[in-house]
């Protein structure tokens, strides 16, 4: 019974392993060897948040060497993710399908090393402040190309509207080759 139940704790440790190997050898999308990660807890709610949060990047930016730098909920990988539901028509009452939604900036393409194939990414006009808890149906969307093709598998996704959040579209004006949900899946 020792020998037995021995056995089975490591044949569970060994698919464990061989679980995580297989995402970490899955192409994330980004430039993985070029990319540092910082995180930042902030004490209290300081009034000149995004003011401090642009001064720092700024700074890192002018470092040597930095190609770009971008302040985002997550990234491809992290563990730390925010998933939503995307749907092609308002009137849908079910969700279509679930995806790792990344709060980017205008940096977010060069930052993490995203290749562009079809469309643009984001101008500064469409980027807004997004606080805890208080997520807005954004005016634009960049997707992945496995998910662009997932949910427009007879077209181009790009300049199609799709539906997060709310009943408002938002529109498709970018896709990127491949960018990883957060949790190492393969849509995202």
């Amino acid at each position: 019974l020792q020998i037995a139940l021995t056995l089975a704790v490591l044949a569970n440790t060994l698919s464990v392993i061989q679980h995580h190997l297989t995402d970490m050898r899955r192409p994330s999308g980004m430039d993985e060897p070029n990319i540092f990660t910082i995180s930042n807890q902030w004490l209290g709610k300081p009034d000149d948040l995004s003011a401090r949060i642009e001064t720092d990047a700024a700074a890192l930016r002018s470092l040597p060497g930095v190609v770009d730098v971008e302040a985002t909920n997550s990234f491809p990988l992290s563990g730390n993710f925010y998933i939503g539901g995307i749907r092609k028509t308002h009137k849908q009452s079910d969700i279509g399908m679930f995806t790792s939604l990344y709060l980017d900036t205008v940096h977010g393409l060069a930052a993490q090393g995203l290749k562009l194939i079809a469309g643009r990414w984001f101008t500064a006009e469409e980027i807004g402040v997004a606080n805890m808890g208080q997520l807005l149906d954004p005016p634009s969307i960049v997707l992945s190309e496995p998910l662009a093709e997932q949910l427009f598998p007879k077209g181009t996704a790009l300049g199609q509207s799709v539906y997060l959040m709310g009943d408002k579209p938002v529109r498709v004006v970018g896709i990127v080759e491949r960018a990883s949900s957060a949790s190492g899946g393969t849509i995202g």
